[in-house]
Order: C-alpha cells, then sequence, then structure tokens
C-alpha cells in the first residue's frame, strides 16, 4: 500500500491543543490499531507548533479523510496539513516500513 507523509501546522493556541491532545491521541491510537498510522510525533519545542505523521493508505483522498476527521482538525488546532506520497528507499527501518501489515 501506498505510503503519505503529513506535515501538520497547528495554531497557536496552546490551551485548545492541550484540552483536545487526549482525544487526539486516542485517535492516532486507533488508526495505528488499524495499519493506518506508521509513525507520528511532535516538532521539537523551540520549532513551531506541528507534527509529521507518516500514514499507510490506499491513496491520497484517504489520508486527506483522516486529517479531515482528526479531533485536532475539528477543533481548529491543525491550521494546515501538506500530504505528500512517499516513498521509502534507505534506511535501518526500511523492513518494517515496507513490510506488509499484519492485520
Amino acid at each position: 500500500m501506498p505510503m503519505f507523509v503529513a506535515i501538520y501546522s497547528y495554531s497557536d493556541d496552546a490551551d485548545t491543543r492541550d484540552r483536545v491532545r487526549p482525544d487526539h491521541r486516542a485517535y492516532l491510537g486507533t488508526l495505528v490499531d488499524l495499519g493506518r498510522l506508521v509513525l507520528a510525533g511532535g516538532f521539537a519545542p523551540d520549532d513551531p507548533p506541528g507534527a509529521m505523521l507518516i500514514f499507510d493508505a490506499p491513496d491520497i483522498d484517504a489520508v486527506r479523510e483522516i486529517v479531515s476527521s482528526d479531533p485536532f482538525s475539528t477543533a481548529g488546532v491543525l491550521m494546515s496539513a501538506d500530504i505528500r506520497s512517499w516513498t521509502p528507499v534507505l534506511g535501518a527501518s526500511l523492513d518494517a516500513l515496507t513490510a506488509p501489515a499484519e492485520l
């Protein structure tokens, strides 16, 4: 299945981010369980607020739907998501990233 990278840019509203974060993480956990989310993590505190997520999905429209359903998106925390098709070719974790999902 194709892989996609999404770069999330968050609003500066830290209070809303903190309030919605548990729902956001629960949602991401469900995506992990479904084999759709491969990796996710926020940027360093000194960087503008945001995160990078790697998805295993059938197409970019599926990723767009996932992103639009994210509690950070529905609460107005997610200001933008740059979604791109991604093909990993080198790295220590390449086998794990390209192995078929076990569902």
